[in-house]
């Protein structure tokens, strides 16, 4: 971030302990993507796998390149510089679960860049969280 003070926010690659990647960066959803996220069962979601690799970037999204300004990015773990928290007043406490991130990350595009960057790796290794910086060898712009 110091190499970049334009990012305000910067979201990290996220893998858990087996070594999968989460995809956590969005683009805007339809109804049917919450639709088949949040109410299909796994056992039915096969023929939509195509949809939701789209919605969550994962023609983009990989473990060197950075990606500028993901239209949403996941509230798990967000790093922000505190004047652009600041001038945000952080989460909107009139969102309910899942949808925070989603204003705080849509909003914080009006005031900074979002960066996801993947050499910041967040490791989830059950209900605790670690997170380290790979190193690199300068960062693409």
């Amino acid at each position: 971030m110091d190499a970049h003070p334009e990012v305000g926010l910067l979201s990290p690659q996220i893998v858990e302990d087996d070594g999968s990647q989460q995809y956590l960066c969005r683009r805007y959803p339809a109804l049917a993507d919450f639709f088949i996220r949040g109410f299909l069962p796994r056992s039915l979601r096969n023929p939509f796998q195509n949809r939701l690799a789209r919605y969550e970037m994962r023609d983009v999204i990989g473990d060197k390149a950075i990606v500028w300004d993901p239209p949403i990015v996941s509230g798990c773990f967000m790093l922000f510089r505190t004047e652009v928290l600041k001038k945000l007043n952080g989460f909107d406490p009139r969102y309910f679960l899942y949808f925070e991130n989603y204003d705080l990350s849509l909003r914080a595009h009006d005031v900074a860049r979002v960066a996801y960057v993947p050499s910041v790796r967040v490791l989830q290794e059950g209900a605790r969280i670690h997170w380290r910086v790979v190193p690199h060898h300068g960062l693409p712009t």
